[in-house]
């Protein structure tokens, strides 16, 4: 019987292909600080801790401001952190 193993870190790219967005965007959350990452070397890895934390962060962030949207009635725009 075979167990899958979970990374306990992920590339840049990774990490991008797993919430479907640029890169760049994961580049720039983490220079931001909005996404924790370490620097082994030249190389760059987001644990999976921080990766999950950030995606819980930004479903909270979401969450207030479809809130804000449905008490007010005023449109969805982005959503800022």
């Amino acid at each position: 019987m075979s167990t899958l193993v979970q990374p306990l870190a992920y590339t840049i790219r990774e990490c991008a292909e797993a919430l479907r967005i640029s890169e760049r965007t994961v580049r720039r959350a983490i220079a931001t600080g909005g996404l924790q990452a370490l620097r082994v070397g030249r190389l760059v890895r987001v644990p999976a801790e921080s990766l999950r934390a950030f995606v819980e962060h930004r479903f909270r962030c979401f969450a207030r401001h479809f809130d804000q949207h449905e008490k007010t009635g005023m449109p969805l725009t982005k959503v800022a952190t």
